[in-house]
């Protein structure tokens, strides 16, 4: 019910300089099997999808590091408001590491990228 009284979603951090640092690299490392690393990046994509869906507006207020799986969940989100600010960056530093992003990043950056202003 509460939720049906909701006209719009923001994500925004309580952390000072950091919107969502992203996934800890130890957790994929502590999963033994591929099943295991499937479950969790299929969890990842469902999660990104239902935000992406969402019939109310989703916002994500990005001010400081959007890392990672950060930037998944601001690429999910309808609209993006980041501070202009030396410490505002937005990365997908996985790639460094031979890793590609598991939620759905790779589909949702190119086009949000072309609709980007600086």
């Amino acid at each position: 019910e509460t939720i049906q009284k909701l006209k719009v979603s923001c994500f925004i951090s309580a952390k000072p300089d950091c919107f969502i640092a992203g996934a800890d690299i130890n957790m994929l490392a502590a999963c033994e099997t591929k099943e295991e690393i499937m479950t969790l990046s299929r969890g990842g994509q469902e999660m990104m999808q239902e935000m992406e869906d969402c019939k109310k507006p989703v916002v994500a207020a990005i001010a400081g590091s959007c890392m990672g799986g950060g930037l998944e969940v601001a690429l999910a989100c309808h609209y993006r408001i980041a501070l202009d600010v030396k410490k505002t960056s937005l990365a997908l530093p996985e790639v460094m590491l031979g890793l590609l992003p598991g939620s759905g990043g790779t589909q949702r950056l190119p086009p949000t990228r072309a609709s980007l202003t600086w």
